[in-house]
């Protein structure tokens, strides 16, 4: 009876730890993907230019994507990834308006090296909400 008792605490024990790692997982497109983090507007130097400017999340903490085994460009995974530059999907969309603030995004990561934000990640964000403490970040 005990080792039946043992077997079932583990199991328990390794659903949790997989259900909190599950929520620190994206994935590389076509899933889209919805992530938390706080709104960086940075301006940074370009060759040939005087400055650019490039808005990217910042998530605490760090997540995991999963790689598309489908995808050429996607396939590998990625850990610990902290910074994600964010590119609207539409010209209607304006991510620096909501620099400082801590937002929900929705949208496609793809792989992408951004050396100038120093970025392995980028997202075409179809959708960014504020977060609000006395409402579902969605709206719901």
């Amino acid at each position: 009876m005990t080792l039946i008792f043992r077997t079932l605490i583990t199991l328990c024990a390794f659903a949790a730890i997989a259900g909190a790692r599950a929520a620190d997982q994206a994935q590389f497109e076509p899933a889209v993907s919805t992530l938390t983090g706080r709104i960086l507007s940075e301006y940074v130097m370009v060759p040939g230019r005087e400055m650019s400017k490039g808005v990217a999340l910042w998530l605490d903490p760090a997540i995991a994507i999963e790689g598309n085994p489908d995808s050429r460009k996607n396939k590998r995974s990625l850990r610990d990834v902290r910074k994600i530059l964010l590119k609207a999907a539409s010209p209607d969309l304006d991510l620096a308006a909501y620099a400082g603030q801590t937002v929900d995004v929705e949208g496609l990561l793809f792989r992408e090296y951004a050396d100038i934000y120093h970025t392995d990640v980028t997202m075409q964000v179809s959708r960014v909400v504020a977060q609000d403490a006395d409402s579902d970040p969605f709206g719901n």
